[in-house]
């Protein structure tokens, strides 16, 4: 489908492109509408295309014997259970109408066997329908819009734009209307299909098919694929890569207009040496979906903002840092300050959406549903209630359990600062040293009551029997956000508005366990409440990255280890070996954080938006690069 011959603006803009002998100016004569898809993974026939991909991992175990041992009496059990289940559950996929092909891989601890998936048209066209998928109608001219302002700047100075993404631009947009099967003809489609639809939505089909499919009683919850996995009949489910995100050494390079879309996005985004281009966000959604589009695109709004606030910050940094000489107080305290005795500081100190899989297995009853008619697992609200309450409980002990440990801190600080008052070289040193050395202990409490009640929550809100999946996410986004921000925050909080503010006066010192209380330094405690945020936030954006780099490569080797393939042949082979994407959640967490922290304290810490900015840098393509290569 061509759009619209040029116009006299884009022939002008054409020879204004060749003047300045820039290509990237320049407007196509007309603009194709390309809706072919990539098919790279086929049954062996070589014209099925496969949606999605499950595998069933089979034990190797020894033929029968009269005298076989209990644990050979207990494999032979599982896997009789998971024959039980497995048969029915392939069985009703083919009722359903999906397309099967059993490969089998054999092992050298286990055989594996690869199932292949394929949905006809007919069933898509019915499941999209239903699903309410939207389908493109029309395909409208967007060259206006491929000009952004930074090439307007870049076009201005006469410069080419270095922060353009290179992926090949879309050209056009489509415009989507609910689809509807009636009206097929009035959508835009291909060759092979009558209406495009996405790789994305064609996987969501399946899944939405392997989700909803019964292999036994669905009122005790056997239903669905998530069953299936968590039980091991299966040991994995999903759609595959579309080709290699590398060239391989025997493998002739070409054109990035010729390359899979998974090999565009790892040469266009998810490469680390591209950290300041621009991201391709019509190619993310097109091969990861909405969802995933939508964060990248929303972290790079964000990171973009950040970076004003960065350039501020660094001037305020610097005008206090080369004035610092000249302030008066500052002078005084610094200078002064040796041979003034202050009362606060003569006292001696003393040492001292649909049923979740898990709900419908251990739901206590069944019943019928009033929107469909049908019997569905049901868990009485009045115990929910009383459970959700426990949950309120718990989180308020895990808070206090935070409080506590802030006081720890702060007595942890106050004994450390006895012995280095009374040390005349290091006496000077003795609040900072104190300060800084409790800080990165607060950072690493922080760290491990941070995970720990994460899987405290989680279980939690798995004992609450919450229904959907919409609300059991709801419920434990309230308990991780909640306890995150007093966890984070609190310790900096503390030194921001209460230290030295309760002390008492002099003969009438307050004592926490025998020991005055810490106050703050004679410039007061700004300074500390800098030193406070830079450690926990810079440390914390530290700890995660690196995390993030080395947790999923050990995945990966673990992963490639259990799996008895040596040498990957197939891409469901390959794709086998990578670890499940983790999802989104944990990304959001850490930039809410993030963004308390350069918001609620930037005026004790200026720098803190110019090291939010170079961790985002580093956290889209640390994101991309997980999202591309290892999942």
């Amino acid at each position: 489908m061509n759009i619209d011959k040029l116009s006299e603006a884009e022939v002008a803009q054409n020879e204004i492109a060749k003047e300045h002998d820039d290509k990237d100016m320049e407007m196509p004569e007309s603009v194709v509408v390309n809706l072919t898809d990539q098919f790279y993974n086929y049954f062996t026939d070589g014209t099925t295309k496969i949606e999605k991909r499950g595998s069933v991992l089979e034990q190797l175990t020894p033929s029968s014997s009269e005298f076989e041992s209990d644990e050979i009496r207990i494999i032979r059990k599982q896997k009789d259970k998971r024959l039980a289940w497995k048969d029915p559950f392939l069985k009703n996929l083919a009722n359903i109408g999906l397309l099967m092909e059993t490969e089998i891989r054999e092992g050298d601890k286990s055989t594996i066997h690869f199932i292949k998936l394929n949905i006809p048209w007919n069933l898509m066209v019915k499941y999209a329908q239903d699903l309410n998928f939207r389908a493109p109608i029309q395909a409208v001219d967007n060259n206006e819009k491929l000009e952004t302002v930074t090439d307007k700047l870049f076009r201005f100075i006469h410069m080419r734009n270095a922060l353009k993404s290179e992926a090949p631009p879309i050209r056009y947009d489509l415009y989507h209307c609910l689809f509807q099967s009636s009206k097929q003809d009035k959508f835009l489609g291909n060759d092979r299909f009558p209406v495009h639809f996405s790789n994305t939505q064609r996987s969501l089909i399946v899944h939405e098919i392997l989700q909803t499919t019964p292999f036994g009683r669905t009122e005790k919850g056997e239903i669905g694929i998530d069953r299936l996995i968590r039980e091991r009949v299966f040991q994995a489910a999903y759609p595959l890569h579309e080709g290699d995100y590398k060239f391989s050494p025997t493998e002739t390079r070409t054109p990035q207009e010729e390359n899979n879309p998974r090999r565009i996005l790892y040469d266009t985004w998810a490469r680390y040496r591209i950290w300041y281009k621009s991201q391709p966000l019509d190619l993310i959604r097109e091969y990861f979906g909405e969802k995933i589009s939508m964060y990248f695109a929303w972290l790079g709004l964000y990171t973009a903002w950040l970076l004003p606030a960065s350039i501020v910050g660094i001037l305020v940094f610097l005008f206090g840092f080369i004035y610092v000489s000249n302030n008066v107080p500052v002078h005084d305290i610094c200078t002064l300050g040796q041979n003034i005795t202050m009362c606060p500081i003569c006292d001696e100190l003393s040492l001292k959406d649909r049923p979740r899989p898990e709900f419908a297995v251990r739901a206590p009853s069944v019943e019928k549903n009033p929107v469909t008619g049908l019997l569905e697992p049901y868990f009485p609200t009045h115990r929910r209630r009383y459970r959700i309450l426990a949950g309120v409980l718990t989180l308020s002990v895990m808070i206090c359990i935070v409080l506590i440990f802030i006081i720890a801190v702060i007595v942890y600080r106050i004994i450390i600062s006895i012995p280095l008052f009374k040390n005349k070289e290091l006496g000077k040193y003795a609040l900072s040293y104190a300060s800084i050395t409790g800080a990165v202990l607060n950072l690493v409490i922080i760290m491990i009551l941070g995970r720990l009640y994460e899987i405290l929550a989680r279980k939690l809100t798995q004992w609450e029997m919450h229904r959907t999946q919409t609300e059991f996410d709801n419920y434990f986004t309230i308990k991780v956000f909640l306890f995150q921000f007093i966890n984070f925050y609190s310790s900096i909080f503390y030194v921001a508005f209460f230290k030295g503010k309760f002390t008492g006066q002099p003969s009438n010192y307050w004592r926490i366990f025998g020991l005055r209380q810490e106050e703050c330094g004679q410039g007061g405690c700004l300074i500390e409440l800098a030193q406070q945020l830079a450690i926990i936030m810079i440390g914390k954006q530290a700890i995660n990255n690196i995390q993030e780099i080395v947790v999923p490569k050990l995945q990966t080797i673990y992963h490639k280890l259990k799996v008895s393939i040596t040498k990957s042949q197939t891409r469901w082979e390959d794709d086998y070996k990578r670890i499940e994407f983790p999802g989104l959640f944990e990304e959001y967490l850490e930039m809410v954080l993030q963004f308390g922290f350069i918001t609620i304290f930037v005026a004790a810490f200026p720098l803190a938006p110019l090291f939010a900015l170079l961790n985002n840098w580093i956290e889209i393509r640390l994101d991309a690069h997980k999202l591309v290569c290892e999942t």
